[in-house]
């Protein structure tokens, strides 16, 4: 999670591919989907998270009754751009699970600038830098 006070639009986290992105990357896979809607003046929000835990097929996109989605375009150029940087900056894409599996304090960092501890390291941790 990045510190500060930038947020993305709902509305462009739509139009880049982004929403359909996280719900067939992360939340299908799983039986859930994240769900986004519009209130009557036409403003978005995320309506909640679908559970279909129980199917196990889980949920799926169709097209024409298919299982398929074609990607849009605006989601792979901005997925390539953001992956290229953070593998450049941070040597990872994805930010790897390191022990302890259930830590009792997070450190939230923006890059190049000095943690902000949020708690409590455990006793025999310690910060990797």
């Amino acid at each position: 999670m990045r510190a500060g006070d930038s947020y993305m639009d709902l509305e462009e986290f739509r139009a880049l591919g982004l929403l359909q992105e996280v719900n067939r990357r992360f939340f299908h896979p799983i039986g859930l989907a994240l769900a986004m809607d519009y209130d009557e003046d036409g403003k978005p929000y995320l309506s909640g998270i679908w559970d279909e835990r129980r199917d196990p097929e889980g949920i799926i996109f169709e097209v024409d009754g298919k299982p398929g989605l074609p990607m849009p375009d605006a989601c792979t150029t901005y997925d390539g751009m953001v992956k290229a940087g953070r593998h450049v900056a941070l040597g990872w894409i994805v930010q790897p699970v390191e022990a302890p599996r259930n830590p009792t304090s997070f450190t939230i960092v923006k890059t190049k600038e000095m943690p902000k501890s949020l708690g409590p390291i455990p006793e025999g941790h310690e910060l990797q830098s």
